[in-house]
C-alpha cells in the first residue's frame, strides 16, 4: 500500500507580472544608446541609461545589434593604453521592497583570449553634498572598478560583486542574500539607495567583439534559515569564502595581489608572493586551541609548500607559534602530501602522502601547555588521525597579530576557522612530563633529568619543591633552587637527580618517589600542588655474570645447570636456557647480553616478558610438551623462532618482538598491542608452519628486509581485524590464507604471485584496503567478499590499490541482503580493485549517512537544519550536514511564441519509482487559500541531469487568462 508521507513544501507563490520578483535592472539592449561622459559617474546620471568614458582614455562601449558591445583593440590613437577597458555603467535608484535576495543574470559572448569583467555595487547617500557629486569612477583599468573616494560627501559604497571574470560564451547567474552580508540596519533590498552595474573588457590586442545581452537583476524573498548557532567559548574567527575576504578584515601584504574569488573558493594564483593578513587581532587569550582548514593544492611544485597556514602570535616572551600546515602536489603521482611543521625549530612534525586532488579537511586541536597538536586529516577517502609534539608555548594575554596564508604554488581555500581560549580567571599550572625515568648502568655515576612547569596566574608564583614517598630514601634529590619565585605567565625548568649509590642499588634494582611542587600566589589567595613521578633503574653490566632478575629460585628454572648457576648468559657462549616443568619465568628488568643463548620453553612452562630481552639466540616454544610466551612491554629479539605444538601459544600485547632468522608457527600467535618484526636477510626465506595461525587485533606484523625472492611462501593462516600487516617481499599465501575483517586494519603487501586465498569480511561500515606496493599478479587470487555484517548503505570500497599485472577470475561476493547489488570491478589501467555496493531506496540512503533507528525516520532532523530526512532524501540533501539541504527549485516567467508561461524547475531522483521508492508530482493552484492542488495543468517540457543521482525537471503552466498562479512539488513515498 502506498504511504503518502507529506508535501515537501510550497516551492513558489507568484502573481502575474511580478511573479514574486521585483525588477531592479532589466535590459535586452534593443533600444537606447551609450552616453559619453568625462570623469566620474554622477548622482544626476542615475536611472539615465548606460554611460561610457569620454576623456583621455575613451571607452568603446556601444549599443549595437541588440547587445551591449565593445570591439576595440589596444591599438590606434592610444597605443600605450587599453581604451577598451573603460567600463560601461548603469545606475538606478531603488523603491520600497521587502525582498532580501538579489538575483543577477546576463548572457555574454567574449572574443577569443579576451576577458569580460562585471562589477555590481550598492550605495547609500546621506543627502549631503551636491546633486552633481561624483559617485564612482568607472574607468576600470585592468578590470578594477574605482571607488568613490573624494567623489561625494556622505556616500557609502558596498561591493556586492567585484571583478567577476568570464570568458567564452554562456549565461552568468548569481544570487546575493542581503542577510548574509551582516550589515547593520540593512536587511532588505530597499536598504540601499542605489545600485550600479559596470562591464569592462580586458583586451588582448586582437580584433574581436565582446557583447552582453539579456541583463536581468531582480529581487525575491527567501525566508531566513533562522539565527546562526552561538559561537563556541573563547574567541573565534571563521570565513567560508562566500564573500571576498580581501577588504573584509583581510588585506594583501607586500603590495601583491593574485587572490581571487570564485564559487565560494579563495583562489591563490601561482607566484602570488603576498599573503593575506587578518587585521582584526584578538586580545587577552592564552593560546590558540583549534584550527579548521579546508584547501587543496592545484599545481605541481616538488619541494615547495602548497596551501599553508602560519599562526603567529606576537606578545610577551615567549612568542607562540603553534604550527605550519601545508600541502604539496606531487609530480610523480598527482597526489597531495600534507605536512605539519614546527615553526619554533623548523622541524617536520608530520608528512602524510596519498591524499587525492580534491579538497583536504584538516582539524588541528592545539594544547599550548603540553605542546601537542592533535590532528584529523581527510579528503573523503583517506583519513589520518594522530598527535604530534611541538615546541610551541603560550603566554596569557598575548595578541594574535596575524594569520597568514602563503600559496607558493597555486592553491584554493574553501574554509578556515580559528579558535582561541580567553584569558583564564583562575591559575593554571602543569608539569611536562609528569613522570621522569632515570637509568644508570651498574656502578655508574649519578644522573639528572628535567621537567618543565608551565603556568598562568594573575600574580607571580612561589614554588617549593620537595621529594616525598621514596622507596629508597635519599636516592632522589632536588637540584633546582627551592623555594623560587616565577613570573605570572610562562615556563620554568626544574632539575632532579638520581644517585643509586646512596641506597646501594645494584643491577636489576629500581627506586621510586614523588617530586611534589607546591605553589602559591604572591598577593593572591590561590595555592595548590602537583606531583612528578620519579623512577630510577640500574641496568646490568654487559658481558658479566649478571644475576637473572626473574621470579625463579633455582629449582623453577627446569635444568638449572644450563643457566650458569642462576646467571644468564654464563661466561661462555654455549649456555642455553631450558625452561620446563611448568615453570614461570618473568623478565621484569632490562637485559642486554653479548653472548647468544638458546631458549627452549617446554613442559607447560611460561615466559613473561615485561622488559627488554636482547642478545639471545633461538627460541623454541613447545617441544615434547607445550610452551607459552606472553609479552606486554619492552623490546625482545631472538634468532630463529619456532612454535612446534598446536597447543602452545604466544600473546604479544605490548612492546616489540624481533625474529632475525627462520620463522615457524604451528600454534596460535595473537598480536594485540605489540609489534612483531621479521628481520631475516636470507634469500628464499619462508614463513613455515601449516598448522599455525596469526591473529592481529592491534599492533603490527611486518617484514623489514628487502632481499629478492625472500618470503616466497607464507604457510600460517593470517587473520587481521585491527593494527597493521606489512610484508615487503615476494610472497603468496599457501596455507590457511589471509582473512581481513572490517575497515580498521592497515595492510601493505609488496608482491603477490602464484596461488593466493584472501577472504574479506566487511564490518558494519566496510572493509580495509590492501595496498600493493610492487608488481602483483592476481590471476591466482581466490577472493571472497562477505557482506553479512555490513549495514552502511551505498558505497564504494577500494579492495586492492597498487600495480596490478593480471586480474582474478575467482571472485565470490556473498552475504549481502536481498535487493542489495554488490559486485567487484578490476581495472588494471588505474590499478584498482573495487567493491561496489548499491543499496537502493531510502533505507540505503540513511545507511550511507550512518543513520539508524529514530535518526533514520522520515521526520527526523539529525543535523537540525529544518529539513527532515524525507525532504533531504527527495531533494538531494545531506542529513548530517546542516549546510546542505538539497537542490533548490527555480522559477521564472517565460514567453513562448507570444504565450506567457509560469516555469518551475524542480528536482527529481533518477530511476524508476520502484528504485527510488518515490513519486514526484508538480502541482498548481490559482487561488489563495489553496483549496485544490492539481497536476492537470502542469506540463513537463524538459529533463536534464544534475549529477549521477538527480535530474532537473522543467515544468510549465499556461498563464493565459490567469491573474496569479501557485506551484508546488508534491512527493509521495511508496513505503
Amino acid at each position: 500500500m502506498r504511504k503518502i508521507y507529506g508535501v515537501l513544501g510550497l516551492a513558489a507563490s507568484l502573481s502575474i507580472g511580478a511573479i514574486g520578483q521585483t525588477v531592479i535592472i532589466e535590459d535586452d539592449f534593443e533600444a537606447g544608446i551609450v552616453g559619453k561622459v568625462s570623469g566620474r559617474f554622477r548622482v544626476v546620471d542615475f536611472d539615465s541609461g548606460w554611460f561610457a568614458n569620454l576623456s583621455s582614455i575613451p571607452s568603446e562601449w556601444m549599443l549595437m545589434d541588440g547587445m551591449l558591445q565593445n570591439s576595440a583593440t589596444n591599438t590606434g590613437a592610444y597605443p600605450d593604453y587599453l581604451p577598451s577597458e573603460g567600463a560601461a555603467c548603469l545606475a538606478v535608484t531603488t523603491g520600497d521592497d521587502t525582498n532580501n535576495v538579489i538575483d543577477i543574470s546576463f548572457d555574454y559572448d567574449v572574443s577569443t583570449n579576451d576577458t569580460l569583467f562585471m562589477h555590481f555595487w550598492a550605495y547609500n547617500f546621506s543627502g549631503e553634498g551636491t546633486p552633481s557629486g561624483n559617485v564612482a569612477n568607472f574607468q576600470s583599468g585592468g578590470g578594477a572598478l574605482g571607488d568613490s573616494s573624494g567623489g561625494i560627501v556622505g556616500m557609502t559604497s558596498y561591493k556586492l560583486l567585484s571583478s567577476i571574470q568570464v570568458t567564452g560564451n554562456g549565461t552568468y547567474t548569481n544570487s546575493i542574500d542581503i542577510l548574509d552580508l551582516l550589515l547593520d540596519d540593512i536587511e532588505t533590498v530597499a536598504g540601499f539607495d542605489y545600485y550600479q552595474i559596470a562591464f569592462a573588457k580586458s583586451e588582448d590586442g586582437e580584433l574581436g567583439t565582446t557583447s552582453v545581452d539579456n541583463l536581468l537583476i531582480s529581487s525575491t524573498y527567501v525566508a531566513p534559515d533562522g539565527p546562526p548557532p552561538p559561537p563556541p567559548s573563547g574567541v573565534t574567527w571563521e570565513n567560508d569564502m562566500s564573500a571576498d575576504p580581501v577588504g573584509d578584515g583581510w588585506v594583501v601584504r607586500n603590495g601583491k595581489d593574485g587572490y581571487t574569488m570564485g564559487d565560494g573558493i579563495l583562489i591563490m594564483a601561482e607566484g602570488a608572493f603576498g599573503t593575506l593578513l587578518d587585521t582584526n587581532p584578538y586580545n587577552g587569550f592564552d593560546g590558540i586551541t583549534k584550527v579548521d582548514f579546508r584547501w587543496r593544492n592545484t599545481s605541481h611544485h616538488e619541494g615547495n609548500y602548497g596551501a599553508g597556514i602560519w599562526l603567529n602570535c606576537d606578545g610577551d616572551t615567549p612568542e607562540y607559534y603553534p604550527t605550519i600546515l601545508s600541502s604539496v602536489l606531487n609530480t610523480n603521482d598527482n597526489m597531495q602530501t600534507v605536512k605539519i611543521f614546527d615553526p619554533g625549530n623548523g622541524a617536520s612534525l608530520l608528512e602524510v602522502p596519498g591524499f587525492g586532488t580534491g579538497m583536504i579537511d584538516a582539524q588541528l586541536t592545539i594544547d599550548p601547555y603540553n605542546k601537542t597538536v592533535d590532528y584529523i586529516l581527510t579528503d573523503g577517502s583517506l583519513s589520518v588521525t594522530g598527535s604530534v609534539i611541538t615546541t610551541a608555548a603560550a603566554t596569557a594575554g598575548t595578541t594574535i597579530d596575524h594569520t597568514l596564508f602563503t600559496p607558493g604554488p597555486s592553491c584554493e581555500v574553501d574554509y578556515v576557522r580559528i579558535e582561541a581560549n580567553a584569558y583564564p580567571d583562575e591559575v593554571f599550572i602543569a608539569a611536562e612530563p609528569t613522570e621522569l625515568l632515570f637509568t644508570v648502568s651498574e656502578g655508574g655515576a649519578a644522573v639528572a633529568d628535567e621537567a618543565d612547569v608551565i603556568f598562568n596566574a594573575r600574580t607571580n608564583l612561589e614554588l617549593v619543591i620537595t621529594i616525598e614517598d621514596e622507596s629508597h630514601p635519599g636516592t632522589f634529590s632536588v637540584l633546582s633552587d627551592t623555594p623560587q619565585v616565577v613570573f605570572s605567565q610562562g615556563e620554568t625548568t626544574l632539575e632532579f637527580g638520581f644517585d643509586p649509590s646512596v641506597s646501594n642499588l645494584v643491577g636489576g634494582m629500581s627506586a621510586t618517589g614523588l617530586a611534589v611542587i607546591a605553589w602559591s600566589e604572591l598577593g593572591g589567595g590561590d595555592s595548590g600542588e602537583l606531583a612528578v613521578e620519579l623512577t630510577g633503574a640500574v641496568t646490568y653490566t654487559a658481558g658479566q655474570a649478571n644475576p637473572w632478575a626473574g621470579s625463579g629460585d633455582g629449582s623453577s628454572w627446569g635444568d638449572a645447570a644450563n643457566w650458569g648457576q642462576g646467571r644468564i648468559p654464563g661466561a661462555i657462549a654455549a649456555d642455553a636456557a631450558s625452561i620446563s616443568g611448568g615453570a614461570t619465568v618473568t623478565v621484569a628488568s632490562d637485559f642486554n647480553g653479548i653472548f647468544p643463548w638458546d631458549n627452549v620453553l617446554d613442559g607447560g612452562s611460561t615466559l613473561n616478558i615485561y622488559a627488554d630481552l636482547m642478545g639471545g639466540g633461538d627460541l623454541t616454544v613447545g617441544f615434547s610438551g607445550d610452551g607459552f610466551v606472553n609479552q606486554t612491554n619492552g623490546a625482545a629479539s631472538v634468532g630463529a623462532f619456532s612454535m612446534k605444538t598446536m597447543d602452545s601459544s604466544m600473546q604479544l600485547m605490548g612492546g616489540s618482538f624481533t625474529v632475525e632468522d627462520a620463522f615457524e608457527l604451528n600454534g596460535p600467535l595473537t598480536i594485540d598491542g605489540g609489534d612483531l618484526i621479521i628481520d631475516n636477510a636470507d634469500a628464499g626465506f619462508a614463513f613455515a608452519g601449516t598448522l599455525g595461525t596469526v591473529n592481529i587485533k592491534s599492533g603490527s606484523f611486518s617484514t623489514t628486509r628487502t632481499v629478492a625472492q625472500q618470503a616466497s611462501s607464507i604457510a600460517p593462516a593470517f587473520e587481521i581485524s585491527g593494527g597493521s600487516l606489512t610484508v615487503g617481499n615476494q610472497h603468496y599465501w599457501s596455507g590457511g590464507g589471509l582473512t581481513i575483517i572490517g575497515s580498521d586494519p592497515v595492510i601493505n603487501l609488496k608482491y603477490m604471485n602464484s596461488t593466493c586465498t584472501i577472504n574479506m569480511l566487511l564490518d558494519e561500515q566496510g572493509i580495509a584496503t590492501v595496498n600493493l606496493t610492487g608488481w602483483n599478479h592476481l590471476s591466482g587470487l581466490s577472493l571472497t567478499v562477505d557482506g553479512t555484517d555490513y549495514i552502511g548503505g551505498s558505497r564504494e570500497f577500494l579492495l586492492f590499490d597498487g600495480a596490478i599485472n593480471s586480474t582474478s577470475t575467482a571472485i565470490n561476493v556473498i552475504g549481502f541482503p536481498d535487493g542489495v547489488n554488490a559486485y567487484v570491478t578490476q581495472d588494471m589501467d588505474i590499478n584498482e580493485v573495487k567493491l561496489i555496493v548499491e543499496w537502493p531506496g531510502y533505507d540505503g540512503w540513511t545507511r550511507t549517512y550512518g543513520l539508524s533507528v529514530e535518526d533514520a525516520a522520515f521526520d527526523a532532523d539529525y543535523d537540525v537544519d529544518g529539513a527532515n530526512n524525507f525532504y533531504e532524501y527527495a531533494m538531494g540533501g545531506d542529513p548530517t550536514n546542516a549546510a546542505v539541504i538539497g537542490y533548490e527549485a527555480k522559477t521564472a516567467i517565460v514567453d513562448v511564441d507570444g504565450t506567457s508561461y509560469f516555469e518551475y524547475i524542480s528536482t527529481r531522483r533518477i530511476g524508476t519509482e520502484e528504485e527510488t521508492e518515490l513519486i514526484y508530482e508538480v502541482q498548481s493552484s490559482t487561488a489563495l487559500p489553496h483549496d485544490t492542488w492539481s497536476g492537470a495543468d502542469v506540463v513537463e517540457v524538459g529533463v536534464a541531469p544534475i549529477d549521477s543521482e538527480f535530474e532537473a525537471v522543467t515544468n510549465r503552466v499556461d498563464m493565459t487568462g490567469k491573474d496569479e498562479a501557485f506551484m508546488r512539488l508534491y512527493v509521495e513515498s511508496l513505503n
